[in-house]
């Protein structure tokens, strides 16, 4: 298979592809990801097939099973990320309650910093999630290693303030 000729053709290929395909890559992806997460993953994997149409040599299944495979790689690890930063985020607040990190319920964790202003979500994750140091967290957000310890030491002390907020509220 050659480049195609028209959009039409790429996208006629296309519809062909997912026809015989898609429910072979939801497979795929539900054993991996599980049942929920399985339809996004077929969506992806025919939008890079999408962009890489004239690449895709018959047969067709082990190439968009292998992209399927990527794809649920990825996002294996994005779930170990967001599992990863509620832990870090957890510890954050562990002392105020005089309780083990892991005792702290991961729901709570993720209300608190969901109530942050964005600039504050965005400053703990690229310490927690991404684990960046201050300078490299600096350049990311285009300002000096200074100030983004400020940012930090400030988006810290106010989870740590909804925290102890959500937990007196929820006592009797």
């Amino acid at each position: 298979m050659g480049t195609y000729r028209s959009d039409e053709d790429a996208r006629r290929r296309l519809e062909e592809l997912y026809a015989a395909h898609a429910g072979q890559v939801h497979a795929f992806a539900a054993r991996r990801v599980g049942p929920a997460s399985a339809p996004d993953m077929v969506s992806e994997t025919f939008l890079v097939a999408w962009r890489r149409i004239d690449e895709i040599r018959d047969p067709a299944l082990p190439w968009l099973l292998a992209t399927a495979r990527r794809l649920v790689a990825n996002e294996l690890r994005g779930q170990a990320r967001r599992s990863a930063l509620t832990e870090r985020l957890g510890s954050l607040a562990s002392g105020m309650y005089g309780t083990d990190p892991s005792a702290l319920a991961q729901q709570e964790v993720i209300t608190a910093l969901r109530t942050l202003p964005d600039a504050d979500q965005e400053v703990l994750t690229l310490a927690v999630w991404h684990d960046l140091s201050g300078p490299q967290a600096a350049r990311v957000l285009g300002c000096s290693p200074g100030t983004y310890a400020v940012r930090l030491h400030r988006a810290r002390r106010r989870l740590r303030r909804r925290m102890e907020s959500a937990h007196k509220e929820a006592q009797p």
